[in-house]
């Protein structure tokens, strides 16, 4: 898998795109790449577009995934956005989600982009619930 850090500009999210094949070993050098990352001073939110990935995680390694990607986030106190094309690549990346959160994190599974984007700079949650930013919790439309 090849992945490129960028930081979105005007803001301190980064963005992280992954492209060809994936596997459960190159995310750990993608979660060690974030940690020794100099784009932003604080690792607060990141932007996971997996669109460009040929293929999906198994449930099998989605599992391992999920404890890595939760650990990371809570680790470091940041938020979580994955972007994934509809489908399978989708439903895999909401299990990771879900199993992600189990483990503390504050992660969402998106397949808009501008939607995920909106999330992680403290806008719409998924079904247009607004949130309160950095905490996970979400409470109806004002």
């Amino acid at each position: 898998m090849a992945f490129e850090l960028e930081r979105i500009r005007e803001t301190d999210i980064i963005l992280v795109r992954a492209s060809g094949e994936g596997s459960v070993q190159e995310v750990y050098a993608l979660l060690e790449a974030l940690t020794t990352q100099t784009l932003v001073p604080t690792l607060a939110a990141v932007l996971l577009d997996l669109r460009e990935l040929q293929n999906a995680p198994s449930p099998a390694e989605a599992r391992v995934l999920a404890e890595a990607f939760g650990n990371f986030a809570v680790a470091h106190g940041c938020r979580l956005a994955y972007v994934a094309q509809p489908g399978y690549p989708f439903g895999i990346m909401r299990m990771v989600e879900m199993q992600a959160q189990v483990h503390g994190a504050v992660t969402a599974t998106f397949s808009d982009y501008p939607e995920a984007l909106r999330w992680l700079a403290g806008g719409v949650r998924p079904g247009g619930r607004r949130t309160t930013p950095g905490s996970g919790l979400s409470r109806p439309k004002a």
